[in-house]
Order: C-alpha cells, then structure tokens, then sequence
C-alpha cells in the first residue's frame, strides 16, 4: 500500500507545530516552573522547621517566589532582604560566625557594663515560644539597670521604697566573683537574668537550603510539566 504525502498538508502541518511552540509553549515553561517553584517554597518551610526549634514566623516566611513569566521563563526562590546586613539563614546556611542581634546591639550601649558585649543569651528571664526574650520582661529589666532611653522610665530608689517587693536589678562590677550578665536581687536572693559574653555565637552548616532546593525541584519537575502540558491541552486546536 502505498501513502502519499501533500506537500500542503505536510506544511500546514508544520505551521501548527510551529504556532504550538510559539503560542503554548511559553506558557506550559512558565506554568511548570512556577509549579516547581511553589514545590521547593513550601518545602523549604517544612526544612525550618525540622531543622529549627519552634522558629517565628519571621523565619518560617523567610522566603518568596519571583515568578516566572513569558518573557522571562526564570522562576526563583529567594530570602527576603534585610533592611541592614546579611539575613541570619545565611548563617545556618553555610556556617559561621553569627552577626550581633537589633537587641544585642542595644544592650551593649546601654547596659552598665565595664566588659564588651558580642552576646547576650537568656538566663532565667522570661522567654516567648520561639526562646527570644520576651518584650515586656527586657523593658522591665532595661528599667531596672537603669537603661532606658527615657530616664522616666527606668526605676527610682523612691520607687523600690515605695514596692520594697521589687526585684532589683543589676550588673556586677568587672572584679566581682559573679559571672558576666545581669542580676535580679529579690529578699537576698540572686536570679541570674541574662547571660553576657565577649564571645560571638558560631553555627555549623545546618540549613542546607540550595542543595535542598535543587533536589526537590529536580523531583517534582516531570509532574509539573504533565500538569503544565495537561493545562495547555484545551486550548490547542
């Protein structure tokens, strides 16, 4: 049996592959990387939290997709920006030694502290679910020291006669026996509050974010293009 080829209809042929690729083919790439990328995003939430201990939100949205589009069929999963510095996740990321937090910074020019300060770590005060300082409990403490930007703020000796009840607050001086850090004295009895060192906070490589991210794109991505191509199907005539 012999076939025979039109060369008409072999060109129209031609031309619908070509109207395919240049009309649904951008949109099929862009759609399955998209897909992938949405992929490595939600995974990524699901790596900080193995990796980290109860992280905040902050951490937990920490990064976004630029989306691919038409005309430029390049989707990312990036970290959001830092008003100042490298972002901390970078740290984890690949090792190091760990930047001085907005808090650390602040303790260090207000506390009267004889010794330098790189890190501050809780001791008994109290602490949110994430393990950060809690906010109320660092003000009273600034208050207590004498620390706070607004003097009116910060505790009087009138005011410790008047609630002889309240702890007292204090930094030791550089020769005394007690360790580095701030205190709280209530009835004679000493509560270390806040730990301080010269020393700044150094992390092994934990958070294995590019690596993690590749492997999980190179996973999901033929799902991705079935879906992307499933999607473009009804539209293809």
């Amino acid at each position: 049996m012999d076939a025979t080829i039109n060369r008409a209809d072999l060109a129209a042929l031609s031309q619908r592959f070509r109207d395919i690729e240049t009309r649904h083919l951008p949109d099929v790439t862009r759609w399955a990387l998209n897909d992938m990328a949405f992929g490595v995003h939600a995974e990524n939430k699901r790596l900080i939290d193995r990796v980290f201990d109860n992280p905040v939100r902050f951490t937990r949205n920490a990064f976004w997709v630029r989306k691919a589009t038409r005309d430029n069929p390049v989707a990312v999963v990036e970290r959001k920006r830092m008003v100042v510095g490298k972002h901390y996740l970078e740290v984890q990321q690949e090792g190091g030694t760990r930047r001085q937090t907005r808090i650390e910074k602040m303790l260090a020019r207000r506390l009267p502290y004889e010794g330098l300060i790189q890190s501050v770590l809780p001791a008994s005060i109290r602490t949110n679910a994430a393990g950060n300082i809690a906010p109320g409990a660092l003000q009273r403490l600034l208050s207590g020291v004498g620390a706070q930007t607004d003097r009116n703020q910060n505790t009087t000796d009138a005011s410790r006669r008047r609630n002889p009840r309240r702890a007292r607050f204090f930094v030791p001086d550089a020769d005394s026996h007690l360790s580095p850090g701030v205190y709280a004295e209530r009835a004679g009895e000493l509560t270390k509050m806040l730990h301080l060192s010269e020393m700044a906070p150094t992390y092994r490589k934990r958070f294995p974010m590019e690596e993690h991210g590749e492997t999980v794109a190179a996973r999901a991505a033929p799902a991705a293009v079935e879906r992307a191509l499933a999607r473009a199907l009804p539209n293809i005539r």
